[in-house]
């Protein structure tokens, strides 16, 4: 045999194994199989929960209050809240999704002083644009802004530049 025929012979049997693999069925496709498996890991891993990787992302209805404990905290490490935001939060739609009685009961069971939260969020919001006192006061007290009692937010803001 010669070279030649030795090329043409290994050729031919090249493209005899690409036809082959062409024409093959899908579920015989490695492309299949990988991306089953990839799917099917993600499924898997959706339906087990996750890990507690900090954040905290989900439904929570049925959840223990030490969970929904720990989902208040790390708000607070975050950004200040009062009572009642930090409530909200746990339970929105847009937060974590605990049940009210679970976020209550949860940001009941903290030690909170609410009245440097006041004072931490009536700094940040003095970061982000200019308020008078008045103006700062509202906005912590207001149910569209931070939702601190009328004390908390007069507390907060009378202890920033913005009504020295």
């Amino acid at each position: 045999m010669s070279r030649e025929s030795r090329k043409e012979a290994k050729a031919a049997a090249a493209a005899a194994k690409a036809a082959y693999k062409a024409n093959r069925p899908f579920y015989r496709k490695k492309r299949y199989w990988v991306l089953s498996l990839i799917a099917l890991v993600v499924i898997a891993a959706a339906s087990a929960g996750g890990g507690g990787t900090g954040a905290v992302v989900g439904n929570h209805a049925g959840a223990p209050a030490s969970e929904a404990q720990q989902a208040a905290q790390q708000y607070l490490q975050t950004q200040a809240f009062s009572r009642q935001g930090l409530i909200d939060q746990l339970d929105s739609s847009a937060g974590s999704q605990y049940s009210p009685s679970a976020a209550t009961q949860a940001v009941d069971s903290l030690s909170v002083d609410w009245d440097k939260e006041a004072v931490q969020a009536a700094q940040q919001y003095l970061q982000t644009q200019p308020f008078s006192c008045p103006a700062l006061v509202e906005q912590l007290a207001s149910s569209a802004g931070s939702k601190f009692t009328q004390s908390q937010a007069e507390y907060g803001a009378h202890h920033t530049k913005a009504c020295a």
